[in-house]
C-alpha cells in the first residue's frame, strides 16, 4: 500500500515541481519548490529511499533560506551557501549506502549552487540537468510516476528557457 501512496504523493510533487520553472521570478520558483520538495520527501520515505528523503528536507530548508534573499532582491551570501553545502555533504555522508545514493547528494549540491545565482536562467538550466539525474534515481528506486515527471520537468525547463530567450529578443 505504501507504494501506491508513494506514487500518488510523487505525482503531486512532480506536478508542483514542473510548474515551478514556469514562474518568471526566482522567488516564486523557490516557494513552489519548497512545497514540492516536502512532498518528494514524503514519497521517498514511503519508498524507503531515505537518502533522497533527507536531501529533499534539506532542500525545503535551503529554499526557505534562499527565498528570504530573493524576496529582498539580494544575492545569497557565500557565508550562507557554504554552511548549506557543508550540511548537505554531512547528511549525504551519513546516508551513503551505494553509488545510487550519491544522486540525491549531487543534485542537492547542484540545486544549492544554482539557487545561489540571482539569474533564474541559471537555476532553470541546473534544474534540467538535475531532472535527468533524478530520472535515473527514480527509475531505480521505483518512483515510477516521477520517472514520467522527470521527463516532463526536462521538457518544461527547456520550454521555459526557450521562452525566456524569445521574450528577451522582443525587447
Amino acid at each position: 500500500m505504501n507504494i501506491l501512496y508513494a506514487q500518488l504523493v510523487g505525482a503531486a510533487a512532480m506536478l508542483t515541481f514542473s510548474f515551478s520553472v514556469q514562474c518568471r521570478k526566482k522567488k516564486h520558483m523557490m516557494i513552489v519548490q519548497m512545497f514540492a520538495h516536502f512532498l518528494f520527501s514524503i514519497q521517498y520515505a514511503l519508498l524507503n529511499a531515505f537518502a533522497a528523503s533527507y536531501m529533499d528536507l534539506v532542500a525545503v530548508i535551503r529554499s526557505l533560506l534562499f527565498y528570504k534573499y530573493d524576496k529582498s532582491r539580494k544575492k545569497v551570501p557565500i557565508k550562507l551557501i557554504i554552511p548549506v553545502l557543508f550540511c548537505t555533504l554531512v547528511i549525504g555522508y551519513f546516508n551513503y549506502t551505494d553509488i545510487l545514493s550519491l544522486i540525491p547528494l549531487v543534485t542537492a549540491l547542484s540545486y544549492t549552487i544554482g539557487a545561489s545565482f540571482k539569474d533564474p536562467k541559471v537555476y532553470k538550466k541546473v534544474f534540467s540537468v538535475c531532472a535527468a539525474l533524478w530520472f535515473i534515481y527514480n527509475l531505480t528506486v521505483g518512483a515510477y510516476v516521477c520517472v514520467i515527471g522527470n521527463l516532463v520537468e526536462i521538457a518544461s525547463a527547456i520550454i521555459a528557457i526557450k521562452r525566456d530567450k524569445k521574450s528577451k529578443r522582443k525587447y
